[in-house]
């Protein structure tokens, strides 16, 4: 909306949940940053152009879609497309000392540091709730994020619920079985190119300053290189992140890249319980683990970087095999993308022992190369 347009309907008493302002930021419950442009109005017009209502249908032949700006609203719930690339779900009646403000609950954590323009939140024709975006040094629209339901063309529809759930149902809400929810799905895919260490041009450089190669040590620069393109919207090969400051050898120095570090306490292997914590970052961005092949961390551990980027399972304990990896160095049948559990046995580990996220924690962000 134009900015007179926004001073006219402010003017005349008229706060819509489609008014956006640049500025401060807000968490969501699950601790990601949400915002980078604030909604502040706590009400909002159903003769707001950008009111969808409660509901939005995709059909065969048919996609749907929010544009930024657009919103969905049932009661003290609005579900926003915001223009920075963020979809958040807001409860305009949320309790906060004494007072009653306008809160953000959950969001897709798509804010991808100013890389992108563009986006569109889409309902599709086979199921799957995708955002769309151009990255601005790359040209071409690409999806960045997906809910990973896809299936057949049909009827589907996407519903707000008035306790502030995100349904996707079978044809409508009404007499439809639901296929998503961002409360009880923990399914989600982000969209990641790969970078494989040991296939381009740059496989035979040197690592940093030491004498291995980016082809023979390099995982962990191939895996950083993936999540740097994925939030600046750029295609940079391993070459480009060498040599930077936060590379270590044939590792990566994480606090100085910026991310969050679980690293498991030493000598105590995590177990079963590993894959809960993957799960839970996993909603918040592409992540990056550590494979040991040593079964106990120690300071000179040995093992192999991958990035994971989707959850196949959509509740309950996940285990290796409920995650998509792309390994930047070992192939399975023919291919880098695979399962955690094929990666982790194609290089011999048993363990996952430290777990790289930057979307978590204060929202960090990758250093710019």
């Amino acid at each position: 909306m134009k900015t007179s347009r926004k001073i006219k309907k402010l003017a005349a008493g008229l706060m819509s949940a489609a008014i956006l302002f640049s500025g401060s930021s807000l968490m969501s419950e699950t601790g990601c940053p949400v915002l980078s442009e604030q909604i502040t109005a706590s009400a909002w017009s159903a003769n707001d152009p950008h009111y969808k209502g409660a509901s939005v249908t995709a059909r065969t032949g048919r996609n749907q879609y929010l544009s930024p700006g657009d919103f969905l609203a049932n009661g003290r719930f609005r579900a926003v497309m915001q223009g920075d690339g963020n979809f958040v779900i807001y409860d305009d009646q949320a309790r906060v000392g004494n007072t009653t403000k306008s809160v953000a609950q959950w969001s897709t954590c798509t804010a991808l540091e100013g890389g992108y323009s563009g986006y569109q939140f889409v309902v599709q024709e086979d199921g799957n709730i995708v955002i769309y975006a151009t990255p601005k040094s790359n040209g071409g629209k690409r999806w960045v994020w997906a809910t990973g339901t896809s299936g057949a063309k049909g009827y589907y529809t996407l519903k707000l619920e008035s306790d502030g759930d995100l349904v996707l149902y079978n044809g409508s809400y009404a007499n439809g079985s639901k296929r998503w929810s961002r409360k009880g799905d923990n399914r989600v895919q982000w969209h990641l190119d790969l970078r494989a260490q040991n296939e381009g041009y740059y496989a035979g450089y040197r690592l940093g300053n030491g004498s291995n190669t980016i082809g023979s040590h390099g995982c962990a620069l191939a895996s950083v290189t993936m999540i740097y393109n994925y939030y600046k919207g750029t295609a940079k090969n391993p070459d480009a992140l060498n040599n930077q400051t936060y590379l270590d050898g044939a590792s990566m120095n994480w606090t100085k890249a910026n991310c969050q570090l679980d690293l498991r306490d030493w000598g105590n292997a995590w177990g079963s319980s590993v894959y809960s914590k993957i799960q839970n970052y996993l909603k918040n961005g592409p992540i990056v683990v550590f494979i040991d092949r040593c079964r106990y961390y120690t300071a000179n551990n040995s093992g192999h970087f991958v990035v994971v980027y989707r959850c196949t399972k959509s509740s309950g304990t996940p285990t290796a095999a409920d995650f998509r990896v792309l390994d930047p160095a070992y192939k399975n049948a023919g291919s880098h993308d695979m399962t955690l559990q094929q990666s982790m046995n194609l290089v011999g580990g048993s363990q996952i022992t430290q777990i790289e996220t930057w979307s978590m924690g204060g929202g960090r962000k990758m250093p710019a190369v």
